[in-house]
């Protein structure tokens, strides 16, 4: 989730406050959620599209694959959590 938010600051604010916020009058947190997410990625799939002349669905494909994973890091398994895959043994 850090890593979405962070990797572009002005692109994050803009769907905030214009799509997410908006979209909480008529949704739950969750559905404004996954429709920011859905605009996030029509947007940048259309970049791509003009930038390569090609459709290809990948980028789309690939960040509306971040909302299962924002559902797993907001689980009890892994919130809080430092980090999850640690193992009890060390290999010294």
């Amino acid at each position: 989730m850090e890593f979405s938010r962070k990797w572009n600051l002005p692109v994050h604010h803009f769907l905030r406050r214009h799509v997410y916020f908006s979209s909480l009058t008529r949704f739950s947190a969750p559905g404004a959620m996954a429709i920011t997410f859905l605009v996030s990625s029509i947007a940048h799939e259309l970049v791509l599209v003009c930038i390569t002349k090609k459709w290809r669905g990948y980028g789309f494909f690939a960040m509306m694959m971040q909302l299962p994973i924002v559902a797993i890091q907001r689980s009890k398994f892994v919130k809080g959590r430092k980090t999850f895959n640690v193992s009890r043994y060390s290999c010294d």
